[in-house]
């Protein structure tokens, strides 16, 4: 249950200063066309006992549905089954990038999710399963 707690605060930080931020410049966009991403965030202890994240950012639209490419030896990413891993609050591109930067795992599946990705990390190596870019990134 802590650690639900603190991936909560983690999203609601980001979620402030995103606010303060919008609020600056004026750019304040609201309504849940501009939400197209999905970020779940997941507290893990490592064998040293630290405490990581991983991050799992999905294009909404993609939630419950079930990725199948090269037949029956192909990848299949099943975002129904593991639905409670890739469902999370619903963002923003902005707002997904930064909890993007602060994970130490991240997930990353379809096109919104990349780009959102991309403001964070360098990401070069992207499967495509079913024309759906999937990415993981792992700091070391």
């Amino acid at each position: 249950m802590k650690a639900f707690i603190n991936a909560r605060r983690l999203i609601s930080s980001v979620a402030k200063k995103t606010a303060i931020r919008k609020k600056k410049t004026g750019k304040v966009k609201n309504g849940k066309a501009n939400k197209a991403i999905s970020a779940a965030v997941h507290l893990r202890r490592d064998a040293f006992g630290v405490t990581r994240s991983v991050t799992a950012l999905c294009d909404a639209e993609l939630i419950g549905s079930v990725l199948k490419s090269g037949g029956g030896n192909g990848c299949v990413i099943d975002l129904q089954k593991y639905k409670a891993f890739y469902a999370g609050e619903l963002v923003d591109e902005t707002r997904a990038a930064e909890i993007a930067s602060q994970a130490y795992n991240l997930n990353v599946v379809g096109e919104k999710a990349l780009a959102a990705a991309r403001r964070a990390f360098e990401i070069r190596n992207v499967k495509r399963i079913a024309g759906v870019p999937h990415a993981q990134v792992y700091r070391v």
